[in-house]
């Protein structure tokens, strides 16, 4: 692994399954492939991240200059709220970070979570709607357990 800084920048060139990545690191334990966009929203984007070089998390790249205050506020609520939970049907807040943009001198708040693959429940939810299916009362007490 090699490391570069140039205006506040840090890109970290990477060797990960024989090809080489470059990684954007956040701080000394986060980083994230800005080439690996896991989904897009109003605020911002989700992308595959790394912990300490070997865990995989979801770094969601909020957009300050985007947000309202009180959008802001919401959200900053939500990250406290997230904090305080801890439930196997819910996506563990690991960090967040709110850090300034080195070409802007604006903070950006970045929100990292436990990586979650194979979809989120709307698409679930969705899937079974499209084909006439239901849940059982199992299944969703599962969902609430």
């Amino acid at each position: 692994m090699r490391l570069n800084k140039a205006n506040d920048i840090r890109i970290i060139h990477m060797e990960l399954e024989g090809s080489a990545a470059l990684l954007v690191q956040l701080d000394e334990e986060f980083c994230y492939d800005p080439n690996k966009v896991l989904g897009k929203g109003g605020f911002g984007c989700v992308y595959a991240g790394l912990k300490n070089s070997r865990y995989p998390v979801s770094v969601k790249h909020i957009l300050k200059s985007v947000v309202s205050l009180k959008e802001l506020q919401q959200l900053k609520r939500e990250i406290e709220t997230m904090r305080r939970i801890d439930h196997k049907n819910v996506l563990k807040l690991i960090h967040h970070l709110d850090i300034p943009n080195p070409t802007t001198g604006r903070k950006e708040l970045y929100v990292i979570t436990e990586l979650c693959t194979g979809g989120n429940l709307a698409e679930l939810i969705e899937s079974y709607r499209s084909t006439d299916r239901r849940f059982s009362e199992l299944t969703v007490l599962r969902f609430l357990e």
